[in-house]
């Protein structure tokens, strides 16, 4: 999850202000932080796990800022064969967090630009705090690291599929694109085009304008979610609750 506010209240050395800064705004599951521990003023412990089989571990020793990756196994100590162990130091910390940025972009699917940095910003703070059956991201700019934009949104509150995007192919490169949702051609789907982000999000909170009414805070756009794998469940738990409510399901 996103620990911004967390990050605000705490008491961090200034120092590390860049590292700090980046864990704290992209979605790790855990971060355990002994740094205040350490008997040197300028002391750094911190470890940091997440759905990897590693552990990260980032520490100041002497002059040297080492980043450790370890192997954690979930079987008795004296039962392995072995630990894989990946060390690094820096002179630095910028070079550490580039490096950190490098090993959770390979080994996890955590987006690694940070919160207040991501391309369409204003559109991820909106649904963070919409409560709808799917959100599902399949924007590219989480693989390329452009400025690409799309977003699929649908709930039995509004009964529609929607898709949100940007696009540098037309001169209003915001689009909205829905139709009903038990349409699955789409042929009766309707697309709007917008010049800019905020005539778009005025235009999606009229149309998810249900959702809104009771908010819960999510984790948006910081895990790579296919719509349609999103879309497949979803469709699976419409059945399942028609089947329940003893409609005839196909």
């Amino acid at each position: 999850m996103i620990r911004l506010k967390e990050l605000k209240e705490k008491k961090y050395n200034p120092k590390y202000e860049e590292l700090y800064k980046f864990i704290y705004s992209i979605s790790i599951n855990q971060i355990f932080d002994n740094s205040k521990y350490e008997p040197e003023p300028d002391g750094l412990d911190i470890r940091i796990r997440d759905d990897m089989k590693e552990v990260i571990r980032i520490q100041k020793v002497f002059k040297y800022f080492i980043l450790t990756v370890d192997l954690v196994d979930n079987k008795k100590f004296e039962d392995c064969e072995y630990q894989k162990i990946e060390y690094y130091s820096f002179k630095n910390i910028s070079n550490l967090v580039k490096k950190l940025k490098e090993i959770l972009k390979e080994r996890t699917n955590i987006i690694t630009i940070e919160y207040e940095k991501r391309p369409h910003k204003a559109t991820y703070d909106l649904l963070t705090y919409v409560k709808m059956e799917v959100i599902a991201d399949d924007s590219s700019w989480i693989e390329f690291n452009n400025n690409g934009l799309r977003i699929t949104l649908t709930d039995d509150l509004i009964n529609k599929l929607i898709f949100v995007e940007y696009t540098t192919y037309y001169f209003e490169p915001y689009i909205i694109c829905y139709y009903d949702y038990e349409l699955d051609d789409g042929e009766d789907s309707i697309k709007e085009h917008f010049k800019t982000e905020e005539e778009m999000l005025e235009r999606l909170k009229e149309l998810i304008k249900p959702c809104l009414k009771k908010k819960r805070l999510r984790d948006i756009g910081t895990r790579y979610v296919g719509f349609r794998i999103a879309i497949s469940r979803y469709g699976q738990t419409k059945k399942y609750k028609r089947k329940k409510q003893g409609e005839a399901v196909c």
